[in-house]
């Protein structure tokens, strides 16, 4: 992600807003992230070839285990923030719909 404070994108010319509101947003990202997708893809395919390396999936047993004490870390920050429980919902709310092709 790149940032930039409101007051310094209103400062920007025109042409500038243009060019950042055209090649930024929830496009930009899904392009993005399918680049990152194939470039992960492409980096997990050579350490499974390289004798050196390693590489281990869990087993449903395991990912189910680290998945509820991930749950438990995030609820607890989640009851120190006031508000971040909505931010949680809404971001595994776009997650389901990423997930589910939308």
């Amino acid at each position: 992600m790149i940032f930039m404070a409101k007051k310094v994108y209103d400062g920007l010319s025109p042409a500038a807003k243009k060019a950042i509101d055209e090649n930024s947003g929830e496009l930009a990202s899904r392009k993005w992230g399918a680049w990152w997708d194939k470039n992960n893809a492409h980096g997990l395919a050579a350490a499974k070839h390289d004798p050196r390396q390693t590489v281990v999936t869990l087993d449903p047993a395991t990912e189910a285990a680290w998945t509820k004490r991930i749950d438990g870390a995030v609820a607890q920050w989640t009851k120190s923030r006031p508000g971040v429980d909505k931010v949680i919902a809404e971001y595994k709310r776009l997650v389901a719909a990423v997930k589910a092709g939308r």
